[in-house]
């Protein structure tokens, strides 16, 4: 056996050493005076044991960290297991279909970086006969499956779904019958809104079906004063303690992912003031579990030229000194009491993002398809229609079925591989070539992140 080529040894203040294998996300806690030989039986080199007990202890500890991925055997490629990994799960069937569908374009709020900006070419809202189109578009992908693996997630997005309700009501009740008549199982799903519509009335209709939402997603622009200059109404009326007002009633209902948006001017005390402002609200408490904080990177959009900034010419950070904000706002929330999610960085993955599964796609309004939200919308990134199934002749499409971080010399020569796999796909296709900024965050302070996760440092 061999020692991983994917092990981050992150090293402690007092000596002991902190090993995270990228391949099974396992973790190994060697303290100081047990390193050596920690070494030496990942050499191979097992200490000669005259006593049969201690002969067993050390063949249990080698196959334990076998087990784990710490030690892997002398004939495995993993860069070809990863490989394997990837594109088994882009195109299997045995994943559930993925859904992020926009029922309306329309908008109440006028923020100038949304791609929802952009996308010019829709109509306000889904037609009756696009709904109708949507239940049979998704009912053959369901019906083509056997029966055992017929299973469907459903995210919804904007615009802003519940600018028209009626639309909304419509078609996820086209979408929740289709899947019933066919035995689908429907999950949980989940609802980015900008909040300022949810009522009490309307919450208690969205959690059962055929909505059946479980997680909303709102949206903060960083603390009161800097969100209401940017997301702002239709009336240029400030939303920042109206957003708060609505999480504190929907937090009674289903989880609550709170995103707060970063730009390149974003610092650790920019992140303290939003929760200082959301907590004078009222709208969280520090004893609430049900409500998490996240940062979401604002970058440039597939409409834009310069990746400095976004379409509006807002600054865009890079993604390494994200990395190291991510991680210091975690140690922010932590001090404040309140629950914060790091983008996903521990676990191995078997594809970056759905966009570039088969079994995953986006649709808008018009009925047009793509397979990343955000370009929903954008003729320009357009893979098919919800009438004519994707097309397999479109330039736009293969754009996502020919990803492939295997063929990138600084993708399959990096030790962070297994829990990025290329990263961002979108970012990867307009980002320069070698540039990291299409890396997944985690990348840049792996070993800082499994220190204050493991040990609080």
């Amino acid at each position: 056996m061999q020692q991983s080529r994917y092990l981050t040894v992150a090293e402690r203040s007092n000596g002991d050493w902190l090993i995270h294998s990228g391949l099974s996300a396992a973790v190994l806690h060697v303290t100081r005076d047990k390193i050596a030989e920690f070494k030496a039986l990942c050499e191979g080199t097992v200490p000669t044991a005259t006593d049969p007990l201690l002969a067993l202890a050390y063949n249990r500890v080698i196959d334990s960290f076998h087990r784990a991925n710490i030690l892997i055997d002398d004939d495995v490629d993993e860069l070809r297991l990863i490989e394997s990994r990837f594109f088994k799960a882009r195109f299997s069937n045995t994943q559930p279909l993925m859904f992020t569908i926009a029922p309306t374009m329309r908008c109440n709020l006028a923020c100038s970086y949304c791609y929802a900006a952009e996308a010019t070419a829709c109509p306000s809202s889904m037609s009756q006969s696009t709904i109708q189109q949507v239940g049979n578009f998704i009912g053959n992908l369901l019906a083509a499956r056997p029966e055992h693996l017929r299973r469907i997630n459903v995210s919804w997005a904007g615009g802003e779904p519940l600018a028209d309700i009626p639309t909304f009501t419509s078609l996820a009740e086209e979408i929740f019958n289709k899947t019933e008549s066919l035995g689908a199982l429907y999950w949980g799903n989940g609802l980015v809104t900008n909040g300022t519509l949810l009522e009490e009335k309307l919450l208690n209709q969205l959690i059962v079906q055929p909505f059946k939402i479980r997680l909303i997603q709102l949206t903060l622009d960083g603390p009161r004063a800097l969100h209401d200059s940017r997301r702002i109404a239709l009336t240029k009326k400030p939303t920042f303690d109206l957003i708060c007002g609505k999480m504190a009633l929907a937090k009674q209902y289903v989880d609550i992912h709170v995103r707060v948006h970063v730009d390149a001017n974003f610092e650790p005390s920019r992140f303290q003031q939003v929760i200082d402002d959301v907590l004078q609200t009222g709208a969280v408490e520090t004893c609430d579990t049900n409500v998490t904080f996240h940062l979401g990177r604002l970058h440039c959009t597939s409409l834009s030229l310069n990746c400095q900034t976004t379409g509006s010419g807002i600054p865009v950070m890079s993604v390494d000194r994200y990395s190291a904000l991510e991680l210091e706002c975690a140690r922010v929330a932590k001090a404040a009491g309140v629950r914060f999610g790091m983008q996903d960085w521990a676990e191995p993955l078997d594809v970056p993002c759905g966009s570039v599964q088969e079994a995953n796609y986006v649709i808008d309004a018009e009925g047009n398809l793509g397979k990343c939200w955000e370009s929903m919308g954008m003729d320009k990134d357009t893979v098919g229609t919800v009438n004519c199934g994707p097309s397999f002749h479109c330039s736009a499409y293969h754009k996502w079925l020919d990803f492939n971080p295997f063929v990138r010399a600084t993708c399959r020569e990096c030790n962070y591989l297994p829990l990025c796999v290329g990263g961002c796909p979108l970012q990867a296709d307009r980002a320069p070539q070698g540039s990291c900024e299409s890396c997944k965050p985690g990348k840049f302070t792996l070993k800082e992140r499994l220190l204050f996760q493991h040990f609080g440092e």
